[in-house]
């Protein structure tokens, strides 16, 4: 007895495709995860970069601030650095969850069958679950920071006081106090020009400076009071406005990280969409989501598009404009993705229901068959498979059938309804129509077809006179009316 044994398998033609196939498939959802990887990484790299840069300058000191100020200033850095290390770590979380979904990809690829598709769906679905919690802290922290904000505000303004008594009550002569005020307001002014104060913040460093302007002249006029005054006026006014710049760029930051992830998603769904095959029985055909719609997939890309566009030259986007923003990719991901309404399951829907009317069509002419009827000619309307199908059944004895499979729109829900036409050019008598029709109602029936076939009002008795319907070539280039 032989301790070897050799076996030879041969692959079925079928079976080839079909392994080919699911290695197609893979290589391909494998490419999708990459490029949507890729600009969710892009998306954070620039969000993190932002917060570097904005980090940076906070933490740059004041140039020409007294001891007493740097104070202040160590103050109102300590709050904007908490506030941004909390954003810092969202940062990280996300970039942590993009390189672990990226290892596993790369794990799975090797075997490139169809498990990787059901890996990627996983790791997507983890994926939006981390940014869905990621989003729902970005909420939370906007309310902590406003909170935050607030209170600091207050705080502010009792250390200002107090530093302003300390320093006033120190320095006896009027003309070095107001000096040693201008100079301190001057340097608050002067690092808000590194912020986009005119976005936030419109208008309230001008008027700080005009208001700084008259301060000048009270020094020139010798009426050191009246400049000490102003002064502090300046310098208080420069503190808060500092401070609400610096809270209205963190709170940029964090609506522009949103939105970029939020598009990045998107833009890879509407690309999944584009690629989207279903599962048909044993094949996998092209979900054609963009016909099937009607071109609402185009539609939302461009919209898509045009907010993509905004995002490549952002720095003069308002915080509001962002906001804006933000809730026009949720809504278009909404119009994408929900169950049932959304425009991945209604393509899904119109085109299940497209072969359910050449299903149909052939069920009725086989049922039919007993009779003698026979299918003489089909086609969908102006040859769309979105459309009607017209056919035309016909019998030995010259009566004709036009079915008409049609979708429907019945309170937002899409159906099919059958029309049946039946002439006869050669029979006058049109006594027995109602009989003729009643039987063949029995045959459908007993061949399974659930139908409710009701008799147009007022052709009870008669065979039909639409005449419009019966050319099928002219369905082929035009629609076709109901007589």
């Amino acid at each position: 007895m032989s301790g070897r044994k050799e076996s030879y398998v041969t692959l079925t033609t079928t079976q080839r495709d079909s392994m080919l196939r699911d290695t197609r498939i893979a290589r391909d959802e494998v490419e999708r995860e990459r490029v949507r990887n890729a600009e969710l990484q892009r998306a954070n790299n620039e969000a993190q970069n932002r917060i570097s840069a904005l980090d940076n300058r906070i933490n740059t000191e004041i140039s020409g601030l007294s001891e007493e100020m740097r104070e202040i200033e160590r103050r109102q850095n300590d709050a904007f650095n908490s506030a941004i290390a909390r954003q810092r770590d969202q940062n990280i979380a996300l970039s942590n969850a993009l390189e672990r979904q990226r290892a596993d990809m790369q794990r799975q690829e090797a075997s490139l069958t169809e498990s990787i598709v059901a890996q990627g769906n996983e790791i997507r679905q983890e994926m939006k679950e981390q940014g869905r919690l990621i989003n729902e802290a970005i909420a939370q922290q906007g309310a902590d920071i406003r909170q935050e904000m607030n209170q600091q505000r207050q705080d502010l303004s009792q250390m200002i006081n107090s530093v302003q008594e300390r320093i006033n009550a120190k320095e006896q002569n009027h003309e070095r106090l107001a000096l040693f005020w201008a100079s301190q307001a001057e340097a608050y002014m002067r690092e808000i020009e590194n912020y986009r104060h005119d976005l936030f913040t419109p208008n309230r460093l001008t008027a700080l400076r005009t208001r700084y302007s008259q301060m000048q002249n009270a020094l020139d006029s010798e009426a050191y009071e009246a400049a000490i005054s102003i002064a502090s006026e300046v310098f208080n006014g420069a503190v808060v406005l500092r401070n609400d710049v610096v809270w209205a760029e963190t709170e940029w930051l964090r609506n522009f990280e949103r939105l970029s992830r939020d598009v990045a998603e998107l833009s890879a769904a509407v690309n999944d969409a584009k690629l989207l095959g279903l599962e048909v029985g044993e094949d996998r055909i092209d979900a054609r989501v963009d016909y099937w719609t009607n071109g609402a997939l185009t539609r939302l890309s461009e919209d898509l598009s045009e907010i993509q566009q905004s995002l490549r030259n952002v720095d003069n986007t308002t915080n509001n404009d962002l906001v804006t923003m933000i809730t026009r990719v949720n809504d278009m991901d909404r119009e994408l993705s929900s169950p049932n309404v959304g425009l991945i399951d209604s393509a899904r829907e119109a085109l299940m229901l497209s072969a359910y009317r050449a299903d149909l069509v052939n069920d009725v002419a086989n049922a039919l068959t007993n009779n003698g009827w026979q299918i003489d000619d089909f086609t969908y309307r102006n040859c769309e498979e979105k459309e009607a199908i017209h056919a035309k059944i016909v019998d030995r004895i010259g009566n004709e059938c036009i079915v008409i499979v049609e979708p429907h729109n019945n309170n937002g829900r899409l159906e099919n309804r059958l029309q049946l036409d039946f002439f006869n050019d050669y029979e006058a008598d049109t006594s027995n129509t109602e009989i003729f029709i009643s039987s063949i109602r029995k045959e459908l029936q007993d061949a399974g077809i659930k139908i409710d076939l009701r008799c147009v009002e007022g052709y009870e008795n008669q065979f039909s006179d639409n005449e419009s319907i019966r050319n099928i070539d002219e369905a082929r280039g035009q629609t076709a009316g109901r007589g």
